[in-house]
């Protein structure tokens, strides 16, 4: 089962442990810069040899690399809230979201060439959503608690160009390339046979570190790995995706 992450975000302004000297300032004002990726593979190695006269086996692999950087940096303040923390967006040009850091995708989906062959010969699998393409989105920022722990996740939204231009990369993504590439996968998330739940883009978020007078430059980074399925006596295969995030901030002002 596989789900966006918009629904998995937990606008959890509440956390515990977290209590701060009283003399700590409770606002600052910061210049964010945003960095993700995801790096997605799929393989298959399938022998299917239920009919010993027509033997079929099924062998290639399949990429697809988002890379996500933003489009310009994005001023906030960042104000603690007696249970939680508050991020408030400077708007203004040359701005495009009300929300989120402006960013964009740069999607490039590939593949090795594989494909069937069985006692009638080779048949390649598609190619028709391979090659590379580029939307904008928006990544917003939210403070959560994981396991115990304060992060900063940023959530990718795709958003509205032109509802062309929308509706063109929608159909693209569709398109197979290889045997099996998910080109939703970098915006989603979803369970493995082993009932762990794929992360999104976290990055530590320490709150003393945030607010206070030093450093004036803080880079937040974290990488994850997730993977699905399973090597069998005739199916060694599944899928992966590497994830990661760098969030830059530079404290403004006093």
């Amino acid at each position: 089962m596989r789900w966006s992450t918009a629904t998995l975000v937990v606008v959890a302004l509440v956390f515990a442990g977290l209590a701060s000297p009283a003399a700590a300032r409770r606002k600052v004002t910061v210049r964010m810069t945003v960095h993700l990726k995801s790096d997605y593979t799929h393989s298959i190695d399938y022998t299917d040899d239920t009919d010993p006269e027509c033997v079929v086996t099924e062998r290639g692999m399949s990429e697809v690399v988002a890379d996500m950087p933003d489009d310009r940096p994005s001023v906030y303040t960042i104000t603690r809230l007696k249970k939680g923390v508050l991020f408030r967006k400077h708007l203004g040009a040359p701005q495009r979201e009300d929300l989120g850091v402006d960013m964009h995708v740069d999607m490039t989906r590939t593949q090795d060439g594989g494909g069937s062959t069985d006692c009638h010969g080779f048949q390649p699998f598609p190619s028709n959503g391979c090659g590379s393409r580029k939307w904008i989105i928006r990544g917003e920022p939210h403070f959560v608690i994981e396991r115990g722990r304060p992060r900063l996740y940023i959530v990718p939204w795709q958003t509205v160009d032109t509802l062309d231009k929308l509706m063109a990369d929608d159909a693209w993504r569709q398109r197979a390339c290889g045997y099996a590439g998910d080109a939703e996968s970098y915006i989603s998330q979803t369970n493995n046979e082993k009932g762990e739940i794929q992360k999104g883009y976290f990055v530590p978020f320490s709150l003393s570190r945030v607010f206070a007078a030093t450093p004036r430059r803080l880079t937040l980074h974290a990488q994850t790995s997730f993977t699905y399925c399973c090597p069998s006596t005739n199916f060694n295969g599944g899928w992966t995706e590497v994830r990661s995030a760098t969030v830059t901030i530079r404290k403004l002002g006093d």
